[in-house]
């Protein structure tokens, strides 16, 4: 055996230990809310969304897995040490890191599902989503606006959604409002087409929303809102 076939084995070897050994630290990142929107059909991609908190800033973002096994969807949110962490302690300081992790669940055939978070941790989160028959076959029912965020203005306390048309022969019509009856309300931005000639033409918008809230019974909410680009755009909040 040559010196340089010697030498990549023990490369291999080395990177494939390493790795090893990255994927045997990471653990269930603790979570402490699961929202779950209302709304999807089965031509929709199904998302809820999960925030917890890291255990110091010297942990990476947690990443998510989705396993579906008949009406039962499976989560597993997870973390793990930056690479370098276990040698630097010093300027890894003790404090939690709060997160927000948007879990795309995929299509999912209509009917009631069980939704496990973190199933076999000391943070699991249970919940359940309702998934409606389509009635057309494109996946969304109204055009949509692109959507960049949800503020809340300082001044006044309200929240606005800002985003964008993208061609001129689109209005913002209205937005739609469905709330689950607890912590999470979704937003749909409806396009109206108003000319049948169609240039590109991004026109930005900032426009004030007025969602349920009296509809939530949590004091911590989110805002799912539907965007043309087929994601969507979460604003989690607080009553408080």
């Amino acid at each position: 055996m040559t010196i340089l076939r010697l030498f990549t084995l023990s490369l291999i070897s080395l990177f494939s230990a390493s790795a090893f050994a990255q994927s045997q630290v990471r653990n269930f990142a603790p979570v402490n809310h699961l929202f779950v929107p209302s709304g999807f059909d089965n031509n929709d991609h199904s998302e809820v969304v999960v925030t917890g908190y890291l255990p110091s800033p010297c942990h990476e973002r947690p990443t998510s897995q989705v396993r579906v096994s008949g009406s039962t969807v499976q989560i597993q949110v997870v973390t793990g040490q930056k690479p370098g962490s276990e040698e630097n302690r010093a300027f890894c300081p003790d404090v939690v890191v709060p997160f927000t992790e948007v879990v795309n669940v995929g299509y999912l055939p209509s009917g009631r599902y069980k939704i496990l978070v973190n199933e076999k941790s000391d943070s699991k989160q249970v919940g359940s989503i309702q998934v409606v028959p389509s009635t057309i076959s494109t996946i969304d029912e109204h055009p949509y606006a692109l959507i960049q965020q949800v503020e809340q203005d300082s001044r006044d306390m309200k929240y606005y959604l800002v985003g964008s048309i993208y061609s001129d022969c689109f209005v913002l019509d209205s937005l739609k409002y469905s709330s689950n009856g607890k912590d999470a309300i979704s937003v749909l931005p409806i396009l109206k087409q108003v000319s049948s000639h169609c240039a590109t033409k991004i026109t930005p918008f900032r426009v004030r929303m007025n969602p349920p809230m009296s509809t939530l019974s949590s004091p911590y909410f989110l805002f799912h809102v539907r965007s043309a680009d087929g994601k969507s755009v979460n604003y989690v909040g607080s009553k408080k």
